[in-house]
Protein backbone atom coordinates (compact mmCIF):
# COMPACT_ATOMS: atom_id res chain seq x y z
CA UNK A 1 0.00 0.00 0.00
CA UNK A 2 1.21 3.56 -0.71
CA UNK A 3 2.78 5.63 2.05
CA UNK A 4 0.64 8.33 0.52
CA UNK A 5 -3.04 7.37 -0.19
CA UNK A 6 -4.76 9.06 -2.79
CA UNK A 7 -6.63 12.02 -1.53
CA UNK A 8 -9.64 14.43 -3.06
CA UNK A 9 -9.25 18.17 -3.83
CA UNK A 10 -10.35 20.10 -0.78
CA UNK A 11 -11.51 22.49 -2.65
CA UNK A 12 -12.67 22.83 -6.21
CA UNK A 13 -13.20 25.64 -8.76
CA UNK A 14 -15.68 25.43 -11.87
CA UNK A 15 -14.16 24.37 -15.55
CA UNK A 16 -14.88 27.32 -16.88
CA UNK A 17 -12.49 29.19 -14.60
CA UNK A 18 -9.49 26.80 -15.64
CA UNK A 19 -6.69 26.98 -16.33
CA UNK A 20 -5.93 29.66 -13.23
CA UNK A 21 -2.93 32.13 -14.17
CA UNK A 22 -1.30 33.94 -11.75
CA UNK A 23 0.90 37.04 -12.32
CA UNK A 24 2.47 39.46 -10.13
CA UNK A 25 6.10 40.96 -9.16
CA UNK A 26 9.33 38.55 -9.45
CA UNK A 27 9.16 37.41 -6.07
CA UNK A 28 5.63 37.31 -5.22
CA UNK A 29 4.79 33.83 -4.82
CA UNK A 30 3.22 33.17 -8.01
CA UNK A 31 4.80 29.47 -8.19
CA UNK A 32 4.64 28.61 -4.38
CA UNK A 33 0.51 29.53 -4.79
CA UNK A 34 0.51 27.51 -7.98
CA UNK A 35 1.93 24.49 -6.40
CA UNK A 36 -0.58 24.95 -3.18
CA UNK A 37 -3.68 25.70 -5.59
CA UNK A 38 -3.13 22.96 -7.96
CA UNK A 39 -2.37 20.30 -5.28
CA UNK A 40 -5.59 21.47 -3.29
CA UNK A 41 -7.56 21.34 -7.28
CA UNK A 42 -6.06 18.14 -8.03
CA UNK A 43 -4.79 19.67 -11.01
CA UNK A 44 -1.67 20.09 -12.93
CA UNK A 45 0.33 23.25 -12.01
CA UNK A 46 3.08 25.06 -14.48
CA UNK A 47 5.75 27.64 -14.31
CA UNK A 48 5.92 29.15 -17.29
CA UNK A 49 10.14 29.88 -16.82
CA UNK A 50 10.50 26.30 -15.50
CA UNK A 51 9.26 25.62 -18.97
CA UNK A 52 11.12 27.79 -20.90
CA UNK A 53 14.56 26.36 -18.77
CA UNK A 54 13.07 23.12 -19.55
CA UNK A 55 13.08 23.69 -23.32
CA UNK A 56 16.05 25.44 -23.63
CA UNK A 57 18.44 23.43 -21.17
CA UNK A 58 19.68 26.64 -19.98
CA UNK A 59 19.08 29.18 -17.09
CA UNK A 60 17.36 31.99 -16.97
CA UNK A 61 20.14 33.98 -16.50
CA UNK A 62 22.24 32.14 -19.84
CA UNK A 63 19.63 32.82 -21.90
CA UNK A 64 19.42 37.01 -21.15
CA UNK A 65 23.25 36.49 -21.54
CA UNK A 66 22.90 35.09 -24.84
CA UNK A 67 19.81 36.32 -26.61
CA UNK A 68 19.35 39.31 -24.50
CA UNK A 69 15.63 39.99 -22.79
CA UNK A 70 14.19 39.99 -26.59
CA UNK A 71 15.17 36.89 -26.71
CA UNK A 72 13.60 35.59 -23.09
CA UNK A 73 10.39 37.36 -24.07
CA UNK A 74 10.66 35.30 -26.96
CA UNK A 75 10.87 32.42 -25.37
CA UNK A 76 8.49 33.01 -22.86
CA UNK A 77 5.30 34.09 -25.74
CA UNK A 78 6.44 30.45 -26.87
CA UNK A 79 5.74 28.76 -23.35
CA UNK A 80 3.03 30.60 -22.58
CA UNK A 81 1.35 29.54 -25.96
CA UNK A 82 2.13 26.54 -25.64
CA UNK A 83 0.93 25.78 -22.53
CA UNK A 84 -2.57 28.20 -22.83
CA UNK A 85 -3.43 25.84 -26.13
CA UNK A 86 -2.37 22.50 -25.19
CA UNK A 87 -5.75 21.14 -23.29
CA UNK A 88 -3.98 19.00 -20.80
CA UNK A 89 -2.00 21.99 -19.27
CA UNK A 90 -5.03 24.14 -19.91
CA UNK A 91 -6.99 22.59 -17.13
CA UNK A 92 -4.40 23.66 -14.39
CA UNK A 93 -2.72 26.38 -12.74
CA UNK A 94 0.09 28.55 -14.07
CA UNK A 95 2.35 30.90 -12.76
CA UNK A 96 3.69 33.36 -14.93
CA UNK A 97 6.98 35.03 -14.90
CA UNK A 98 7.47 38.47 -13.33
CA UNK A 99 7.67 40.45 -16.36
CA UNK A 100 5.21 38.34 -18.89
CA UNK A 101 2.38 40.57 -18.64
CA UNK A 102 4.65 43.40 -20.51
CA UNK A 103 4.42 42.26 -23.98
CA UNK A 104 0.52 42.89 -25.66
CA UNK A 105 0.86 39.51 -27.31
CA UNK A 106 1.29 37.73 -23.90
CA UNK A 107 -1.73 40.01 -22.49
CA UNK A 108 -3.66 38.92 -25.76
CA UNK A 109 -3.40 35.13 -24.62
CA UNK A 110 -4.46 36.18 -21.32
CA UNK A 111 -7.65 37.70 -22.58
CA UNK A 112 -10.95 35.72 -21.60
CA UNK A 113 -9.02 33.88 -18.81
CA UNK A 114 -8.77 33.35 -15.24
CA UNK A 115 -5.86 36.11 -14.24
CA UNK A 116 -5.33 36.44 -10.60
CA UNK A 117 -2.77 38.94 -9.91
CA UNK A 118 -0.69 38.09 -6.59
CA UNK A 119 -0.32 41.54 -4.38
CA UNK A 120 2.99 41.77 -2.37
CA UNK A 121 4.85 45.12 -1.43
CA UNK A 122 7.64 45.84 -3.59
CA UNK A 123 10.18 45.34 -0.83
CA UNK A 124 8.45 42.24 0.09
CA UNK A 125 8.74 40.59 -4.01
CA UNK A 126 12.17 41.81 -4.19
CA UNK A 127 13.38 40.61 -0.47
CA UNK A 128 11.68 36.73 -1.73
CA UNK A 129 13.30 37.65 -5.25
CA UNK A 130 16.76 38.87 -4.30
CA UNK A 131 17.14 35.03 -1.70
CA UNK A 132 16.15 33.03 -4.53
CA UNK A 133 13.38 30.66 -3.04
CA UNK A 134 9.98 31.86 -1.98
CA UNK A 135 8.40 29.86 0.78
CA UNK A 136 5.25 32.42 1.40
CA UNK A 137 3.71 34.64 0.18
CA UNK A 138 2.75 37.72 2.34
CA UNK A 139 0.33 40.17 1.39
CA UNK A 140 -0.69 43.24 3.82
CA UNK A 141 -3.06 44.82 1.57
CA UNK A 142 -5.26 41.87 1.12
CA UNK A 143 -5.31 40.86 4.56
CA UNK A 144 -6.14 41.81 8.09
CA UNK A 145 -2.72 39.92 9.28
CA UNK A 146 0.08 41.38 7.56
CA UNK A 147 2.69 38.33 7.16
CA UNK A 148 -0.24 35.84 6.16
CA UNK A 149 0.78 32.73 4.39
CA UNK A 150 -1.31 31.79 1.55
CA UNK A 151 -2.84 28.44 2.19
CA UNK A 152 -4.93 26.78 -0.55
CA UNK A 153 -8.17 28.46 0.75
CA UNK A 154 -6.96 31.72 1.25
CA UNK A 155 -5.52 31.61 -2.50
CA UNK A 156 -9.14 30.73 -3.62
CA UNK A 157 -10.29 33.54 -1.50
CA UNK A 158 -8.15 35.57 -3.33
CA UNK A 159 -9.56 34.24 -6.63
CA UNK A 160 -13.35 35.59 -5.27
CA UNK A 161 -12.42 39.42 -6.09
CA UNK A 162 -9.16 38.82 -8.43
CA UNK A 163 -7.32 42.21 -9.64
CA UNK A 164 -7.94 42.89 -13.29
CA UNK A 165 -5.21 42.70 -15.29
CA UNK A 166 -5.99 45.93 -17.30
CA UNK A 167 -8.82 47.96 -16.88
CA UNK A 168 -9.91 50.75 -19.21
CA UNK A 169 -9.59 53.88 -17.86
CA UNK A 170 -12.28 54.84 -17.83
CA UNK A 171 -13.37 52.48 -15.12
CA UNK A 172 -10.58 53.58 -12.76
CA UNK A 173 -11.77 54.22 -9.57
CA UNK A 174 -11.28 57.62 -8.16
CA UNK A 175 -9.76 58.35 -5.74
Amino acid sequence: MSRYPYRKPRVSVAAEHLPLVLVGLPGAGKTTVARLLATALGVQVTDTDAEIRRRARLTIPQIFDAEGEEGFRDREEQAMRAVLTSPQHAQGVLALGGGAVLRPANRALLAGRTVVYLLAAPATAADHHIAGSVTTFTSSARSAHPQTVVTPAVALTLLAAPAPLMRPASSTPSS
